[in-house]
């Protein structure tokens, strides 16, 4: 039996308590929601079992002469339709066999967006809360999982060290003493700056790179975090090389990340 297929509810809205730059967050996070349910879409429609493949061929427009005969015979005579479903079917086979095998490559590819996506969400969400309260997360799109359930995140619940980038806020570049008496930045250092907890920021710093893939972060990128009824500007950029010397605080944090 075919199962039917899922639908996103309508995004109404963050919730009208929110602030301005809550409301940001909310919307942002919703839309890597809706991102994430339409790659879990194409997961299970590429994982589709023959009965449903074959469901799909029958309905649709075809160039094959002898499959559209095939289908129209199948409609107009009802009493003669398993022996006309037989042959359509027979006729249809090596396509659904050809299609299985085309759509089984692209699983990887569809389940590691979706997996990636997933992880933006789960740190948008604990950024959103720290924001503001549980509430603040009322509203957003149901999120779509693939029915098998993990598909590779990963166990644990620990987060990956965010390294090799330089934190400044609000022009200052935020530093701490590691144990060689060197000063070295990092998100630590920024969120003690700040004012607010470390996974909070690792949050944020996800949410502004859109992935949590090291390989696929931007060299530089810059948002705002509340804390206390105040926006702090963070911006980060890549370290050169392989070093972790603070490389100088840029002419503006602005014309740095343009």
């Amino acid at each position: 039996m075919t199962e039917a297929a899922t639908t996103t509810p309508e995004v109404t809205g963050p919730p009208a308590n929110l602030g301005e730059f809550e409301k940001m967050a909310w919307l942002r996070l919703a839309e890597t929601i809706v991102k994430h349910n339409a790659e879990v879409s194409k997961l299970k429609a590429v994982s589709g079992d023959s009965s449903a493949l074959m469901e799909t061929l029958r309905n649709s427009d075809s160039d094959d002469p002898a499959i559209k005969s095939l289908q129209e015979a199948d409609e107009a005579a009802y009493r003669a339709w398993e022996e006309a479903r037989a042959k359509l079917d027979a006729a249809l086979a090596p396509q659904v066999e050809a299609m299985r095998a085309d759509v089984a490559s692209q699983v990887e590819a569809i389940t590691a967006a979706a997996d990636e996506h997933y992880k933006t969400i789960k740190a948008g969400q604990n950024y959103l809360k720290g924001l503001a309260n549980e509430d603040a997360l009322k509203g957003l799109p149901e999120i779509v999982r693939v029915k098998s359930g993990s598909s590779g995140s990963g166990g644990g619940s620990g987060q990956r060290r965010i390294r090799g980038f330089d934190f400044y806020v609000n022009g200052n570049l935020a530093t701490v003493r590691n144990a060689q008496g060197k000063e070295s930045s990092n998100l630590a250092a920024a969120a003690k700056a700040i004012g607010v907890d470390t996974e909070a920021l690792r949050g944020a710093f996800y949410q502004a790179m859109e992935t949590q893939d090291a390989e696929k972060f931007k060299d530089t990128v810059k948002f705002g975090v509340k804390h206390n009824d105040t926006v702090y500007e963070v911006f980060c950029r890549k370290q050169v090389a392989d070093t972790d010397e603070p490389q100088g605080t840029p002419a503006t944090t602005e014309a740095a990340a343009s």
